[in-house]
């Protein structure tokens, strides 16, 4: 995918950001240990391949545009959530802070133990 990432990212992220044609991206995401993205294209090829996936959504509302894995977990206004298509998240501005990354980082770690 293409974009800046944060800085800094967590010790146990890496980020391949403006590194990856869509070939490698789906390489790496059947391969991957756990996928991290936004509501974004590549959030919807992992959704698809992957029930290790966490989905970033700030504006978005997740049971109305996916992921469309229900075993997909969600990020939204600080809270991680299972993917409920039943429960309607209100839009927010809110987007995830230095803080908020290393909580998801912490998290994430915690789902691969």
């Amino acid at each position: 995918g293409g974009g800046i990432a944060p800085d800094p990212l967590p010790s146990n992220a890496r980020s391949l950001l403006n590194r990856t044609s869509l070939d490698e991206l789906i390489w790496l995401t059947r391969r991957a240990d756990f996928v991290v993205s936004v509501d974004s294209g590549p959030m919807h090829i992992a959704a698809a391949l992957t029930d290790r996936l966490l989905s970033i959504h700030t504006w978005s509302d997740p049971g109305l545009v996916g992921p469309y894995n229900p075993k997909a977990h969600i990020w939204k206004d600080g809270q991680i959530f299972a993917q409920d298509f039943t429960v309607g998240r209100e839009a927010s501005d809110r987007t995830p802070t230095s803080e908020d990354i290393q909580s998801m980082a912490a998290w994430v770690d915690g789902q691969l133990t």
